[in-house]
């Protein structure tokens, strides 16, 4: 049953949250009841954490997300203790509680540069230190440090845009544009802001449909100012 949990993945990041809820509750506390290896029971309560947060439970989505870095931390993998700490901060950040998550994402960072360079997740380690570098501008927006915000941002958008040697990533691209574009609306500089919207728009799909409207309130509020 545990294999099949975590089989439903994919299925999870296709937003079928309420489909996989009740499997991913049973596995976890069967994981729990049964002993299950660290790894394993640590994976099940990230998959639960983060389906529980897409709903919007966030009470619920803290403990899973917390219980998988105890398991996680226990099992000595580093990989997965970082990404279930970046988790609880992208938990946090929905919650508005920004001094939280800008310790969760710093500490998610120091422990993405634990990993050695023989180790598991070394491979894909440039590519987490971007999106936690990401999530560090976000957090550092909602604290008002807007040029620190804008500094991680544009890193970002480097990394994703290609620019470091990385492989370009559009859907990523726009995300990081986006934010950083809300950073320098916040600043009042809405010209720049309003170009990076239009990069971002261009990267979507039609299909994003939820972004692009995210987008276009933004405009909205940049052309106002």
């Amino acid at each position: 049953m545990w294999w099949l949990a975590r089989s439903l993945w994919p299925l999870q990041l296709k937003a079928g949250y309420w489909d996989v809820l009740p499997a991913l509750r049973d596995a976890s506390r069967c994981a729990e009841e049964a002993g299950a290896d660290g790894r394993t029971a640590g994976a099940l309560h990230f998959q639960l954490a983060h389906c529980l947060g897409e709903m919007g439970r966030w009470e619920q989505a803290h403990r899973a997300a917390r219980a998988a870095v105890t398991y996680e931390r226990a099992a000595g993998h580093l990989r997965g203790e970082a990404s279930a700490v970046e988790l609880l901060g992208l938990l946090s950040l929905y919650r508005w509680s920004f001094d939280e998550v800008y310790e969760r994402f710093t500490e998610a960072e120091s422990l993405y540069r634990g990993i050695g360079v023989d180790e598991e997740g070394a491979a894909d380690l440039p590519r987490a230190l971007a999106l936690v570098t990401r999530h560090q501008g976000r957090a550092l927006r909602g604290l008002d440090r807007l040029d620190d915000s804008r500094r991680r941002l544009e890193s970002a958008v480097d990394f994703f845009a290609g620019r470091t040697g990385a492989v370009p990533e559009p859907y990523n691209h726009a995300r990081a544009l986006t934010d950083l574009a809300e950073t320098l609306h916040d600043a009042g500089d809405d010209t720049a802001a309003l170009a990076r919207i239009t990069e971002a728009e261009r990267l979507l799909p039609a299909s994003a449909t939820r972004h692009r409207a995210h987008l276009a309130g933004l405009r909205r509020r940049c052309e106002a100012s």
